[in-house]
C-alpha cells in the first residue's frame, strides 16, 4: 500500500483534505467521468486530486476514421464540464458552458449533500477541453 505525504498545518485543514478528496472520489466512481487537477489536467489513478479543487471531467466516444480502407478508433479529449474550488469553508462552482450546468449541478449536488454543503458562488464560462501537461497555452 502506498502512502502519500501531505503538508497539512492544522486538522481543519485535514479535515477539509479528506472532504475534497471523498468528494472527488465518489465523482470520479461515476461511469463516464473522471477528475482533473489545475488546469484541467487529469488527475493519475494512483494520485489524489488537489486538497483544495478538482475539475470534472465527461469522456467521449472515440471517433471512428479509416485510412485506405483500414478502420480505427482515434480518442478525443474529455470534456472539462466543471470545476469545484474549496476556500475558507466556502464553495465556488465554476461551470464551462452554460449547457453542462444541469449535468454539472446534478453531480455536485449528489456529491456535496452528505456533507450538507451548497456551492455560495456559481461562474459560468466558455467551453473548455481537457489539457494535457504539454500543451502550448497562448
Amino acid at each position: 500500500m502506498k502512502t502519500e505525504e501531505y503538508n497539512i498545518t492544522s486538522l481543519n485543514e485535514y479535515l477539509s483534505f479528506l472532504d475534497m478528496n471523498n468528494i472527488a472520489r465518489g465523482i470520479k466512481e461515476e461511469k463516464g467521468y473522471d477528475i482533473a487537477g489545475h488546469m484541467g489536467i487529469r488527475v493519475p489513478e494512483e494520485k489524489s486530486s488537489p486538497c483544495n479543487m478538482f475539475g470534472i471531467l465527461k469522456e467521449k466516444e472515440p471517433l471512428e476514421k479509416s485510412i485506405l480502407g483500414i478502420k480505427y478508433k482515434k480518442s478525443q479529449r474529455a470534456d472539462l464540464l466543471g470545476e469545484l474550488w474549496k476556500d475558507d469553508n466556502k464553495f465556488l462552482l465554476k461551470v464551462y458552458g452554460q449547457d453542462n450546468y444541469l449535468e454539472v449541478s446534478r453531480l455536485i449536488k449528489k456529491h456535496l449533500s452528505p456533507y450538507k454543503i451548497k456551492p455560495e458562488k456559481i461562474v459560468y464560462q466558455d467551453k473548455r477541453e481537457e489539457s494535457y501537461l504539454f500543451d502550448k497555452v497562448a
